[in-house]
């Protein structure tokens, strides 16, 4: 483990000599590039959701993630996640979706003259940065991503709320799926995820889920649309 993941490591999991001074912070008004070292230090999913547990993570989510979402109008569009990677990637690589399925992709900010947009995005100082991306299928997936960059305001409350909670480096922001509020299964194969509608799995496979890692609101209500990892299969679902 290098030593800049171990230093990592401790922020999630030792931060404990972090003071209530840390509550005022500044906006996160620049966005950094994305970087496939920084994506290689984010933790595995086990260690992802023992921090999130220690710090109260889902109390943070309802009480106060939901209402800024809901307050600014994002629901439709944005979520929050639980920060963690698959597996390792390449130099040049970065994790990408098409058609419901994100494997490494070799490219930098184009492919075939069109963009890839991030899709997920975590704090790392005043600063954010992608992590996960998608091969837009329409405008409205170039969109999205254009809509975060114009929401300063929403930006610095979530930032105060992590940093508060100390879980900057545990939780991150989510682009809403293709399939919107949907229930979906993400299935690891190898150096793939693979998403298949909850329809198509047998019905005994439908409530195996232990581990939510994002969550996406409706306007008004309490109700949340939570994405679940399986580890029987070393996956997770949304629904």
């Amino acid at each position: 483990m290098s030593s800049i993941r171990k230093a990592i490591s401790t922020n999630l999991e030792a931060s404990q000599s972090r003071k209530s001074s840390t509550a005022v912070v500044a906006r996160p008004a620049l966005f950094k590039p994305y970087s496939s070292y920084t994506y290689n230090l984010i933790s595995c999913v086990d260690t992802a959701k023992s921090v999130f547990d220690q710090r109260d993570g889902m109390s943070i989510v309802k009480e106060q993630l939901r209402p800024l979402f809901q307050k600014h109008g994002l629901q439709d569009n944005f979520g929050a996640g639980l920060i963690y990677r698959h597996f390792d990637l390449g130099p040049d690589e970065r994790l990408v979706e098409y058609n419901g399925t994100a494997t490494p992709w070799q490219c930098r900010e184009c492919f075939l003259g069109r963009k890839i947009v991030p899709i997920a995005w975590l704090f790392d100082g005043d600063h954010l940065l992608p992590y996960d991306f998608r091969f837009p299928a329409s405008s409205e997936d170039m969109e999205q991503a254009a809509e975060l960059k114009r929401q300063a305001a929403f930006l610095d409350e979530v930032h105060h709320v992590l940093r508060k909670s100390e879980l900057d480096w545990g939780l991150g922001l989510r682009g809403m799926p293709v399939t919107g509020k949907e229930s979906l299964l993400e299935v690891s194969q190898q150096k793939a995820n693979i998403t298949i509608p909850q329809s198509e799995l047998p019905k005994d496979k439908h409530n195996k889920s232990n581990v939510e890692t994002m969550w996406f609101f409706d306007k008004k209500s309490d109700k949340r649309y939570a994405c679940n990892y399986l580890d029987v299969m070393v996956s997770h679902r949304h629904h």
